[in-house]
């Protein structure tokens, strides 16, 4: 009888039979391989190196009148050479707009940006802001590039997938992936913004300024490793798996200040795909087939 009456609801609607998927199976549907989405998005990625010169701390008895008398004014450098970087996202692929972290450039007195194709660049700093640890940088270019199109952040839930690629350590093109942990965690250090992603993706030093994308591509946030060091207990130990990003929402504030054009990805595609496997899960039946 349960067959006959099974065939009945194949014979009226074949949609009902069907095989239901969990969410181990969805992921590796889903997310078998990365490839296509890391091919289309990384050439928008760039490392960053910055050279610049910082002041020497100095002993405090070497600006001592007393110390001077009677052993005169030291030699000293006042100044000190120092290099670092970091990873930036190209939003702008015709003027050559660049979104960084305001903590990788600055104090720069030159900046130079690397694209995956092998170019390289001496870049402008337009604008950057410390309190939100973003910035704007601009590359003269004498061709077409590519950019990756800003999502909307306000979108964003917990879980949904994220990916990171930056220059860790120096290792440009590096990609790392994961979920979106948390939202809405407040600023690491004294000062600043207080409204952070949280993602398990690794973000190490290097990653700053890099974009987080979600799986359609869209950036949602810059990488910002500086609030993971912020992190550092008592026995100096950086946090495992707890990385921060800035929401997307605080960049594209920053460009329209600067009045700077940059792609928006559709919001309506971003969810479509979602919003159609929920409603299609609410009419789906789990069917055990076997002897009897």
């Amino acid at each position: 009888m349960k067959l006959l009456t099974l065939f009945f609801l194949f014979l009226i609607n074949p949609g009902l039979i069907t095989h239901r998927l969990n969410a181990h199976d969805v992921g590796n549907l889903e997310q078998s391989s990365l490839a296509e989405l890391v091919d289309s998005t990384s050439p928008s990625v760039v490392t960053i190196a910055i050279k610049g010169t910082r002041k020497v701390q100095q002993n405090p008895f070497f600006d001592d009148p007393f110390f001077e008398r009677f052993f005169g004014q030291p030699q000293r450098p006042r100044e000190r050479e120092f290099g670092g970087g970091g990873s930036g996202v190209i939003v702008d692929g015709i003027q050559g707009y660049i979104i960084t972290n305001h903590h990788v450039i600055e104090k720069a007195k030159e900046i130079k940006v690397f694209l995956k194709d092998g170019g390289e660049y001496l870049a402008e700093l337009i604008g950057s802001d410390p309190g939100t640890d973003i910035a704007v940088l601009k590359i003269n270019l004498s061709r077409t590039i590519s950019q990756m199109p800003l999502g909307d952040s306000s979108l964003l839930r917990v879980g949904d997938f994220a990916l990171a690629i930056g220059a860790p350590f120096g290792l440009s093109q590096t990609v790392t992936s994961g979920i979106i942990s948390a939202l809405g965690r407040p600023q690491m250090s004294s000062d600043g913004y207080g409204d952070f992603i949280q993602t398990d993706a690794a973000i190490n030093p290097g990653n700053s300024g890099g974009p987080l994308l979600d799986r359609f591509g869209h950036v949602i946030g810059v990488n910002s490793a500086g609030m993971s060091k912020a992190m550092k207990d008592d026995r100096n130990i950086v946090p495992q798996n707890v990385g921060f990003a800035i929401k997307s929402g605080l960049v594209t504030s920053l460009l329209d200040t600067y009045g700077i054009s940059y792609e928006v990805a559709s919001t309506r595609s971003k969810r479509a795909g979602e919003e159609i496997f929920e409603a299609a899960d609410q009419f789906t039946i789990l069917i055990h087939c076997g002897a009897p």
